[in-house]
């Protein structure tokens, strides 16, 4: 089969699909879910606060430049374990050093606002 046709025949699929009421493309960050499950809980010890946050509609990254101009620690200093989707709804895992704790504290309120935050000392 030559490309073109291919190509043509696809998109006249996805055409079909999309105007289907089973189509399950993501059209808001609701219809995109991602959940975060850490390979171990803290412990309780160490020099870094963990915290959960759920964000919609900001990268990971501007997570962790928002939380380093509030707390006045380093980007490098701010942990996370990959970069989750733009264009979701998710609950990611970060970590600070314990200095920001404080700051992060009085942020409680903004970051239940954004969704939900558990915190504990690793």
């Amino acid at each position: 089969m030559h490309w073109s046709s291919l190509k043509d025949k696809i998109e006249s699929q996805l055409k079909m699909t999309s105007s289907n009421s089973g189509w399950l493309g993501k059209r808001q960050p609701e219809d995109f879910e991602v959940i975060e499950v850490p390979k171990y809980e803290p412990t309780g010890d160490g020099q870094h606060i963990w915290f959960e946050i759920k964000k919609k509609q900001i990268s990971t990254m501007g997570v962790a430049k928002r939380l380093s101009e509030i707390t006045g620690v380093k980007r490098r200093d701010i942990g996370f374990s990959g970069r989750k989707d733009v264009q979701a709804v998710t609950q990611q895992w970060f970590s600070a050093p314990l200095e920001a704790e404080d700051d992060l504290k009085r942020l409680e309120d903004f970051i239940h606002s954004s969704g939900t935050s558990k915190s504990k000392e690793n």
